[in-house]
């Protein structure tokens, strides 16, 4: 349960621990407020305890609250479940309003349950931590591992320190070795192997179950690592160290008849794949829902333009990159004269509006956009069409803000930004919008990226339509 880091499986045991805390919360909570256990004979009471379970499964599926449950701190899991608490309580909160079936619980019933919940579901995780961890430490062989640490000198304390204080430690060092040949020092309480040419015969002979390498080696050390390799010694890289970058997911791969390592900074989790599944059933049934109101909204505006002398059309397309860097034509309501592109090659040739142009992409006050623009611009309205391109699936409702070709190689962007589909607001849009510089935005959009998920865009919606109602940093 335990080896696989993405497995739907990991880390089932908190998820049913939690279920087994919230049925004796309510069933406590119940015997508090009645003095009974007749609950289990009431339909009603019944149904509203399934629905409070489903939070916790769905909040499992999506947003992996388990994560790193076995190396995290008191202070955080006291945080993290208060969070668990009140995501489950909105969640059976809005069930029974729309339902509309308030009537028939007791207020206090529920009180009581998410408040013994809370400590309860607490005290279990605890107690539940420190005895996988307990028997992870006792797994496999009785016998601990003993370890040779090949690293550099000046890296030598930090590497063990990090080993030693591990929650899963069954490796004690035995020896080190450096490969600054310039300094051999011996570090208090570990055998060093001073000579290369030591280095074979004293892992053999000294009952060394593994050789952790946390650096690179030249060609000689590397003779000495195949050699032990034949001898059946477990060799554990440090990727980090030994290649030199950072990678987020590794694997044993191929190329062909090559084996190989494969290195990725950042790879979606099964989860987060799952979470890409839900949230396009939601894209498509919001896109529809915000279509109905696109031929309304159309006539107001172009009636809008008419009356100001403007009789262009007010819809307009324009050449976006997508998911993996694939161009769209993305639909929005001209919110500018209908000869934006040639009055910009006029501006550029102003040193001001150039400079203004080369830093953002755009101008503090862009004198295109006409009265009518500036109204549907402060209130997004320019932004409606683009449900159009989320029912096609050139875009989602959440996501980064879809970029003109070329203009993220132009701002040193990197590819990370292209993992997912531009989305019609996000998290840069709902964080500030035109008042950060563009590698801010950047750094916004990166975040999502790495990090989205059912709450991030929650998240999103809520902040969006406060920065829409408020107007905040729309220009």
């Amino acid at each position: 349960m335990y080896k696989r880091n993405d497995s739907f499986f990991k880390h089932f045991d908190f998820l049913l621990l939690d279920t087994i805390c919230l049925i004796v919360s309510f069933f406590l909570g119940y015997l508090i407020r009645s003095s009974s256990d007749d609950f289990v004979s009431s339909n009603a009471y019944i149904n509203i305890l399934l629905w409070m379970i489903v939070p916790n499964i769905l909040y499992y599926l999506l947003l992996n609250p388990y994560k790193d449950v076995l190396k995290r701190s008191r202070v955080e899991e006291f945080k993290l479940a208060l969070k668990h608490v009140v995501i489950n309580f909105l969640f059976t909160v809005s069930i029974m309003y729309v339902l509309k079936t308030s009537f028939l619980y007791s207020r206090l019933i529920l009180g009581y349950t998410y408040v013994i919940y809370f400590f309860l579901s607490i005290f279990a995780r605890i107690a539940w931590k420190s005895v996988v961890l307990k028997n992870l430490k006792n797994a496999g062989n009785d016998e601990t591992s003993n370890i040779l640490l090949i690293c550099r000198f000046e890296e030598a304390e930090q590497i063990i320190y990090n080993i030693n204080n591990s929650d899963y430690n069954r490796r004690i060092i035995k020896a080190l070795y450096f490969v600054n040949d310039d300094e051999k020092a011996d570090v208090a309480g570990y055998k060093v192997v001073q000579k290369q040419g030591d280095l074979y015969n004293y892992v053999v002979d000294n009952n060394i179950h593994v050789v952790f390498v946390a650096t690179r080696l030249n060609q000689s050390e590397n003779k000495v690592i195949k050699r032990l390799i034949e001898e059946g010694i477990e060799i554990q890289l440090y990727i980090d160290s030994v290649f030199g970058v950072e990678a987020e997911d590794i694997e044993i791969s191929n190329i062909g008849m090559y084996n190989t390592v494969q290195l990725n900074s950042y790879v979606f989790t099964p989860r987060q794949r799952l979470y890409f599944y839900l949230k396009r059933f939601i894209d498509i049934v919001v896109s529809l829902i915000g279509c109905l109101f696109l031929a309304p909204i159309y006539l107001v505006i172009k009636l809008s333009y008419v009356f100001s002398g403007d009789h262009s059309p007010i819809m307009y397309t324009q050449k976006r990159i997508g998911l993996d860097g694939k161009p769209f034509d993305l639909y929005k309501f001209r919110s500018m004269v209908p000869n934006a592109d040639e009055v910009l090659k006029e501006l550029l040739k102003n040193e001001e509006y150039r400079l203004q142009w080369e830093k953002n992409q755009k101008f503090d006050d862009d004198p295109r956009i006409t009265k009518v623009g500036k109204i549907i611009r402060k209130t997004s309205i320019d932004e409606v069409p683009q449900f159009i391109n989320v029912l096609k699936g050139d875009m989602s409702i959440i996501g980064p803000r879809p970029l003109v070709p070329g203009e993220l190689k132009s701002k040193n962007g990197i590819k990370l930004y292209e993992r997912v589909k531009p989305g019609i607001t996000g998290w840069w849009a709902c964080n500030g919008r035109s008042d950060m510089s563009y590698e801010e935005r950047l750094e916004h959009e990166y975040y999502y990226v790495r990090n989205c998920s059912l709450y991030l865009d929650i998240m999103c919606v809520i902040r969006t339509i406060y920065v829409v109602a408020f107007g905040k940093g729309a220009k």
